[in-house]
C-alpha cells in the first residue's frame, strides 16, 4: 500500500493508507486526505509537522500543519514562486520578449516552468508577465503545467513592481517564497529546494557562486579585478510574512531593489544566507548568451 509520512526534527513516524482507511472505514464519504487529516488531528501530538501525501498522486510534500487558534490544525503551503517573465528581448536581439524565444526546440519560459512544477515544495506559482505577452504565457503554460495551482498577472513598470504585484496574487498561505528570473531558464531542481529549505530554516537564502571569468569594479578610471566576489543567482527566496510586509514598505518609501534580496536587507531583520549557485543558472541578456543556452540546452536534465 502507498504510505504518508511524516518527521519533525529527530522525530519519523510512518504508516499506511490501508491503516488510516480502516481507522475511518465508517465514513466512506470522507476523501482519502481529510481521513488523513483527521488522524493528524486525534493522533499527533506535534504543533509542527511535514506531511508527504504519497497515494493518487505523486509524492511531494504536500503542506505543513500549523497550530492555529483554538488548537484546530489546518494545511499551510511550504513555499510558493513568484516567476518574472516581464522584460524584452532587445539586448538579446529579439523583436519579441527573450523568454518566448526557443532554446533547444522549447520556449526558454517553459525550461523553469517545468521545474517550479515538478518540486516536491512548491505548492503555488505566480506566472508576472507584460499585458501585452498574456496569450504567450497561457500557451506556455498549457503545455508546461501538470499539477501545481498557476495564476497569472500583469506586471508593473518596474522589477520592484512586478514583484510586488506577484506577491500579492499569492492565493496561499506559504511558508516562504521564492522570486525566479525567467530570463534564466536553467533551474535545477536541486538549487531550487536548496534555496527553499535554507529559507525556512534561518530566514532567507539567496545562491553565489565564484564565476569563471573574473569581475571587475572601475576605481579611479582604472578596472581592478574583483578577487572571491561571488555572482548572485535567483530563485532567491525569504519567509513570506516579512518579504510581502518589505515590499510594500519599500513601495511606500519609493525604494527599488536591485533584486529581492536588497529589499530584504533594507526594510527586514531575516538573516540571509549563501548557497552554492550553479554556472548553469546564468541570465540570457545578450546575443552570446544564446549559443551558451543552446549548449546548455543539448545536456539538460532538470532534475540534475
Amino acid at each position: 500500500m502507498p504510505s504518508v509520512e511524516f518527521g519533525e526534527a529527530n522525530t519519523s513516524v510512518s504508516m499506511s493508507c490501508e491503516r488510516v482507511a480502516r481507522s475511518s472505514a465508517r465514513s466512506p464519504a470522507v476523501s482519502d486526505e481529510e481521513r488523513v487529516m483527521r488522524w493528524l488531528r486525534i493522533g499527533s501530538e506535534c504543533t509542527r509537522r511535514v506531511v508527504r501525501f504519497s497515494f493518487w498522486r505523486e509524492v511531494r510534500d504536500w503542506t505543513v500543519l500549523t497550530q492555529e487558534a483554538g488548537g484546530a490544525r489546518v494545511p499551510r503551503m511550504i513555499a510558493a514562486a513568484v516567476l518574472l517573465a516581464g522584460g524584452s528581448g532587445l539586448r538579446a536581439g529579439s523583436t519579441i520578449n527573450k523568454v518566448y524565444m526557443r532554446i533547444g526546440g522549447r520556449q526558454m519560459l517553459s525550461y523553469p516552468l517545468e521545474v517550479l512544477d515538478r518540486s516536491r515544495l512548491v505548492g503555488e506559482i505566480v506566472l508576472v508577465v507584460r499585458s501585452e505577452d498574456r496569450k504567450r504565457a497561457e500557451a506556455v503554460v498549457t503545455s508546461e503545467i501538470r499539477q501545481t495551482p498557476l495564476s497569472i498577472v500583469d506586471g508593473g513598470v518596474t522589477r520592484q513592481e512586478s514583484e510586488l504585484r506577484g506577491l500579492e496574487a499569492l492565493g496561499g498561505t506559504p511558508e516562504c517564497v521564492a522570486i525566479h528570473d525567467g530570463a534564466r531558464p536553467f533551474l535545477p531542481l536541486g538549487l531550487l529546494e536548496s534555496v527553499i529549505e535554507t529559507a525556512r530554516r534561518v530566514g532567507g537564502a539567496i545562491p553565489g557562486y565564484v564565476p569563471d571569468q573574473p569581475l571587475f569594479r572601475e576605481v579611479e578610471g582604472q578596472l581592478e579585478p574583483m578577487n572571491g566576489v561571488q555572482a548572485v543567482q535567483t530563485p532567491q527566496c525569504f519567509r513570506a510574512e516579512p518579504l510581502v510586509a518589505a515590499y510594500r514598505e519599500a513601495k511606500v518609501r519609493g525604494f527599488e531593489g536591485v533584486d529581492t534580496a536588497e529589499t530584504i536587507e533594507r526594510f527586514t531583520d531575516l538573516v540571509v544566507a549563501v548557497v552554492p549557485g550553479d554556472p548553469r543558472a546564468f541570465k540570457v541578456t545578450f546575443e552570446e548568451d544564446l549559443a551558451r543556452a543552446e549548449q546548455v540546452a543539448a545536456t539538460w536534465d532538470p532534475s540534475s
